[in-house]
């Protein structure tokens, strides 16, 4: 991927984990269809390491910015720095952080870490999802060498088509 990176010099590159996902990217932003790289198998630990490289490597040729397009498994993922699916007990920490409380995470615990995103969805706790954008923004920047490419995650929810949320 390193030497695909030396298009994206100096613009926006934009890694998107579905084309569902570019489609609303796009929606909000006006980029070209070339700024987009898309990783659709979703086994995330490969992918991100070989994005990190071609923006840690030693050439100076690298985006200005990275927008990271993903669903909320996904984002997890990124912001947990897991190669699996994370239960929900692995989050608990990462959760109570953003600001869900004990009480509130207790009906959740034996269930699938994707049955609380509806519930968030639709309790309008918007601003949680935020927090998970930057944790996952924070958890890519601690890897990243080069401090001037700026990092923006943007919450993908499929079912509605939608960006939900983001580190903007």
């Amino acid at each position: 991927m390193p030497d695909t990176f030396k298009r994206f010099h100096g613009r926006d590159l934009v890694y998107c984990d579905s084309r569902a996902a570019i489609r609303a990217h796009r929606k909000l932003f006006d980029f070209s269809p070339d700024a987009y790289l898309i990783e659709e198998d979703h086994s995330l630990i490969p992918a991100r390491l070989s994005l990190l490289s071609g923006c840690n490597s030693t050439e100076p040729l690298h985006p200005a910015k990275l927008h990271i397009v993903l669903n909320w498994v996904n984002m997890l993922k990124l912001a947990n720095w897991a190669e699996q699916k994370p239960a929900v007990s692995e989050l608990v920490l990462v959760f109570k952080k953003v600001g869900i409380r004990s009480d509130e995470l207790h009906p959740f615990l034996s269930g699938d870490v994707e049955d609380i995103f509806p519930w968030l969805y639709y309790s309008n706790r918007h601003e949680t999802f935020k927090k998970i954008c930057y944790a996952a923004k924070g958890s890519l920047e601690t890897r990243l060498k080069k401090s001037d490419i700026r990092i923006h995650c943007h919450l993908f929810y499929e079912q509605e088509q939608i960006i939900v949320s983001s580190s903007l």
